[in-house]
Parts: C-alpha cells; sequence; structure tokens
C-alpha cells in the first residue's frame, strides 16, 4: 500500500494497481502478465507503487523459485517492464532485500541489495583463502535509481553500508 494505491500480484503471475481513494476500489491499471513479460518468470516476491500510482517496482523468483538477482519497474503509462540486473560482470552476486519509492519524487527508486552469505567452513585452503582476501566488497549496498519514461531506469547512486547497518527503512528526500 503506498498513499491510495494497492499492488496486487497474484500466484499465477498477474499483477494490478488498485485505487483506494473513493469508497470503493477502482482499478488504476489494467491486468499485467508478467509470465509473458518476464523470461523464466516464477512468482513475484515483493512489489511497491510509487507516490502518483504511474510505475511499480518489483523482485521475482525465477520458475525454480530461487530469487532473481534483479530488479524490475513496470511502466504503466508505457505498459513496459525495464530490469536491472545486479549480477552483472566483474561486480559480486546480490539480491534485492528491500526497496522504497521516493515519498514526494515518483521517478526514485532506493534498493537494498545484499550479497549471499557463505557458511564459514572450518577447512582453508590457499585458494579459498586467497579468495576471501580478495572479495572485499561490502555485503550490503543502497542502491538508488531514477525511472524516466524516455530512457527506462537509470543507476543513480551505489553507497556501500557498513557490516552493522541492518535494514533500509524508507527513503525521503527533502529537496531533489
Amino acid at each position: 500500500l503506498t498513499g491510495h494505491y494497492m499492488t496486487v500480484s497474484t500466484i499465477t503471475g498477474v499483477l494490478q494497481i488498485w485505487d483506494l481513494s473513493r469508497r470503493e476500489a477502482k482499478p488504476h491499471s489494467k491486468l499485467k502478465d508478467l509470465m509473458e513479460a518476464i523470461q523464466d518468470f516464477g512468482e513475484v516476491m515483493t512489489a511497491v507503487c510509487n507516490s502518483k500510482g504511474s510505475k511499480v517496482a518489483f523482485t521475482a523468483a525465477a520458475s525454480s523459485l530461487t530469487p532473481m538477482p534483479s530488479v524490475f519497474i513496470w511502466f504503466l503509462d508505457e505498459d513496459s517492464i525495464y530490469s536491472h540486473h545486479f549480477n552483472r560482470p566483474n561486480e559480486p552476486l546480490r539480491f534485492v532485500v528491500s526497496m522504497y519509492w521516493d515519498s514526494e519524487e515518483p521517478r526514485l527508486l532506493v534498493c537494498e541489495a545484499k550479497r549471499p552469505t557463505t557458511q564459514n567452513n572450518r577447512r582453508y585452503s590457499a585458494s579459498t583463502m586467497t579468495r576471501n582476501l580478495t572479495n572485499t566488497s561490502p555485503t550490503t549496498v543502497l542502491v538508488s535509481f531514477l525511472a524516466v519514461h524516455d530512457h527506462g531506469i537509470l543507476l543513480r547512486d551505489v553507497m556501500p553500508m557498513d557490516d552493522d547497518f541492518i535494514s533500509l527503512l524508507n527513503i525521503d528526500l527533502p529537496y531533489f
């Protein structure tokens, strides 16, 4: 629920936005079939609408029900879906664990992305020790995006977070 917009997704991969500003709920968008729009789609994991009800950011699982390392944004006006993948070359694999739209700026989205933690193994080899020493990327990063009609998703900033960081709660930029 964002403002008076409610995002609904079904187990069959259908996404829709509802307007709750009146006495009775009204559909704000048409139905979007994500099975047809996204390759290897399994289910929606999280979905959140922006403050104007014009875009929906969501994460999804693959057909094997493993999380996809991506964030997707559905532009309702264009009826198109754009994505940003967190498994690019020379970057560690990350998964989106939370995401928030700015309460005033409907184009600004911030995602909290974490790389999977590995279980500590008591057996260490020279290659394991070297790999652990070279893997100095932070566990958690905050990634901000601008969702723009002409250009899709624009990466704005990546902020590494300390290991003491717990979780992103919200986003609100006073003077954007």
